[in-house]
């Protein structure tokens, strides 16, 4: 196997600034370079300037859903890992990582709000192993 020479990416997307950077504070500590946006409108422009292997979406946010939000990624070839993070009920969230799954996505996880930041970190250090990074391990 080929070591990664970098660590992986991940941008947490959310219109609540503070669970965006929770997101990614937690996935630092896991291993990733990470950055978070909370304007919708800017996704398109973050991904393709941070170029992340992974990017954990909240589902509801002001002028777009998960929907929209996932053909966009798709439209403009996002081929990194999915992550969803949100506080809408378990069917909702599970219908979305369908979705994104159907449109290609790999759904890495499923996390509702508020986050168990010690499962959401144990989480994000087997993804950041599993796509190649820095390996590091994880002390509790």
């Amino acid at each position: 196997m080929t070591e990664r020479l970098s660590a992986p990416r991940l941008l947490a997307v959310d219109d609540d600034a503070d669970s965006a950077e929770l997101v990614a504070r937690v996935a630092r500590r896991a291993g990733f370079e990470a950055e978070w946006e909370c304007a919708p409108q800017r996704v398109a422009e973050a991904v393709a300037r941070f170029a992340p292997d992974v990017l954990a979406m909240d589902l509801c946010m002001p002028d777009i859903d998960a929907i929209d939000l996932i053909d966009e990624l798709r439209r403009g070839g996002f081929q990194g890992r999915l992550m969803i993070v949100s506080g809408q009920p378990d069917p909702l969230r599970e219908a979305a990582a369908r979705l994104a799954e159907i449109r290609g996505f790999d759904v890495v996880a499923n996390v509702r709000k508020p986050v168990d930041v010690a499962g959401l970190r144990r989480r994000l250090f087997d993804v950041a192993n599993d796509i190649g990074g820095t390996r590091i391990a994880l002390v509790s």
